[in-house]
């Protein structure tokens, strides 16, 4: 299992003490990034009118990644059970993902017990954990 996975398990398993979830997982590729963080980030921005550097302030963080089945807009959150050390935080995330790389992220879960639950609406808009979004290693 990684590391994804176990976070997926750990969070069930405060939800029932039988079975394990099952994540239902996404992979794309970030065409935009929105919003803010809590401290100061700097992030560098480049498209057709604009190049330069970027001051984020504030707590909401928003990814927009392309999908085979189409884009999703998801808020990123602070991760609800707060593992300490093997947490990914929303900073880290923001400083960390840069428009064209290519992510995994978990659209939902399925448990046997409690069924299903998907973290996105029908348009594709919705609310993640930060532990439950990777960056996938570059092509070269």
């Amino acid at each position: 299992m990684n590391k994804l996975q176990k976070a997926l398990c750990i969070g069930a398993g405060a939800l029932a003490l039988t079975g394990c979830a099952e994540g239902e997982y996404e992979t794309g590729t970030v065409i935009g990034e929105y919003g803010n963080v809590n401290d100061l980030v700097k992030s560098e921005v480049r498209g057709l009118l604009t190049y330069g550097e970027t001051v984020k302030l504030g707590e909401a963080y928003v990814l927009q990644i392309k999908t085979k089945d189409g884009i999703y807009t998801a808020s990123i959150v602070e991760d609800f059970y707060n593992r300490g050390d093997h947490s990914t935080s929303v900073k880290a995330l923001a400083v960390a993902i840069k428009i064209g790389d290519k992510v995994k992220f978990v659209t939902g879960i399925s448990h046997r017990i409690l069924g299903k639950r998907s973290f996105f609406n029908g348009n594709k808009i919705g609310t993640i954990d930060s532990d439950w979004i990777g960056i996938l290693p570059k092509e070269e």
